[in-house]
């Protein structure tokens, strides 16, 4: 991976750095979790702090440490018998150890801003 000078998307936000293109930003988020989705992986930790910036703005999700191979779980499913992540960012299904889909890294994405 390309060194990031940017550092994250959260130092960013923190310094009170406008983001220029906001709908730049958001449609890679968006590609960049599809393409992780395709790959039959949800990452369950979507947060400002797990995307990088590199030098010419482009984003790029890390931290894949509670990420899960949505191919193991039926349909696409899977359930939580412990909440793990950062609880600010979790979805709801995750914080009651509900079955889950892609759609909790979806939750997350959105709360970023």
């Amino acid at each position: 991976m390309e060194y990031c000078s940017h550092g994250s998307l959260h130092d960013i936000l923190k310094k009170g750095h406008p983001i220029d293109n906001f709908r730049s930003v958001m449609i890679q988020l968006i590609d960049g979790l599809d393409q992780i989705h395709t790959a039959n992986v949800t990452p369950r930790d979507v947060k400002p702090l797990n995307i990088l910036v590199s030098e010419n703005f482009t984003m790029k999700y890390t931290d894949f440490d509670m990420g899960v191979d949505t191919e193991l779980h039926t349909g696409g499913m899977g359930t939580s018998h412990e909440a793990r992540g950062t609880t600010f960012w979790m979805a709801p299904e995750i914080r009651r150890r509900d079955h889950w889909g892609l759609k909790v890294d979806v939750f997350s994405l959105g709360i970023i801003f």
